[in-house]
C-alpha cells in the first residue's frame, strides 16, 4: 500500500494518490492526516487517485467517510474528485457520489484529464504537481496518526 499527497495553496488543490488494498481505517486516518497538514484548508478542491487501488468497504462506512467530509468541507462548496477505473471501485465511487453530492459538488472519473478540468486545473499541471511536491507518507504514520 502507497499514499502520497500534495496541497497546493497557489492552485488551492489537495492531490492524493493511494495505490494497494485500503479500507476504512486507512481512509478515515488519512483523511485526518491531511487534515492536519499546516497547508491544508477545508475550502480547496480535493482530487483522490484511486485508480491503483482495491479498495474493501461497505456501505456503513462509505457513510461514515461521507460524513466526515461533509462535517469538514461541505460549508465551503469545495469539489471532491474520486478517479477509479477498475469495475469495483467504480461501482463504490458512484455509490459514494450519489451520497455525498447532496451535501457538496462531488463528481467520479476514469482519467486524470477530466478530474483536473472539473476543479479548473489541467492534466499538464496535476501532473507537474504530482511529480514536483509529492509527499510519500509510511502507511505506519497514517495509520497511527492521532489528532493533537
Amino acid at each position: 500500500m502507497k499514499f502520497k499527497y500534495t496541497i497546493s495553496a497557489d492552485d488551492q488543490l489537495i492531490l492524493a494518490r493511494i495505490q494497494g488494498s485500503v479500507g476504512f481505517v486507512f481512509f478515515r486516518q488519512s483523511l485526518l492526516y491531511v487534515w492536519n497538514h499546516p497547508l491544508y484548508k477545508p475550502e480547496y478542491n480535493t482530487i483522490v487517485d484511486l485508480s491503483e487501488a482495491n479498495v474493501n468497504l461497505r456501505t456503513l462506512e462509505i457513510s461514515a467517510l461521507i460524513e466526515m467530509l461533509v462535517d469538514r468541507k461541505a460549508r465551503f462548496n469545495s469539489k471532491f474528485t474520486l478517479i477509479v477505473t477498475k469495475p469495483f471501485e467504480v461501482a463504490l465511487a458512484m455509490i459514494f457520489e450519489s451520497k455525498l453530492v447532496q451535501s457538496m459538488p462531488t463528481k467520479t472519473f476514469t482519467n486524470i484529464e477530466d478530474a483536473a478540468q472539473y476543479v479548473g486545473s489541467t492534466k499538464k499541471r496535476i501532473e507537474h504537481l504530482c511529480r514536483k511536491k509529492p509527499m510519500e507518507v509510511p502507511i505506519d504514520d497514517v495509520l497511527n496518526f492521532a489528532v493533537k
